[in-house]
């Protein structure tokens, strides 16, 4: 099965797709799509919805996870910003008739690392560990998008929408 993993941002979103083969995992995409920060908020919600049609219609993939909104009561703007790159991201699954789970994140990091409370470091490294990659990942996006794409391989058949 082959699951697009998406770390929804307005200043970088990543994605990553993992397929299950043979009870293992692989990496079959992992890229970060950062619209032009100087660009009016339309046109870089606009980008992010044409990336990620691009990206469904590249990959076909059967299911995408995306992670739920999260932000610290001391900064709204940033999950009013992550709000608006969701949007635009599940929007664009829906016109391309594609199935979305969503996952907050202690469920992702609990999933990959065993402990809902791990670091972004531990995170990338049990990533890497779980899809055999011998190289680090290009961004900590990536690794989050490849994060959340292998809690939806581990969660299969248990209740989507976890929190």
């Amino acid at each position: 099965m082959k699951i697009l993993g998406i770390d929804p941002g307005l200043t970088g979103s990543g994605f990553g797709c993992v397929e299950s083969r043979d009870r293992a995992y692989y990496q079959l995409y992992a890229d970060t799509a950062a619209p032009a920060p100087q660009l009016p908020l339309p046109e870089r919600l606009a980008a992010l919805r044409n990336y990620t049609l691009e990206v469904l219609a590249a990959l076909q993939p059967e299911a995408v996870a995306v992670e739920a909104v999260f932000s610290h009561a001391e900064f709204p703007k940033t999950a009013l910003q992550m709000a608006q790159a969701r949007g635009v991201i599940l929007e664009a699954c829906a016109a391309a008739g594609t199935a979305v789970v969503e996952y907050a994140p202690r469920r992702v990091k609990q999933a990959v690392v065993g402990a809902g409370g791990a670091s972004k470091e531990q995170v990338a490294r049990m990533v890497a560990r779980h899809l055999n990659l011998t190289e680090p990942l290009a961004s900590q996006h990536e690794a989050d998008a490849l994060a959340v794409a292998l809690c939806a391989h581990f969660m299969r058949g248990r209740p989507a929408n976890s929190r």
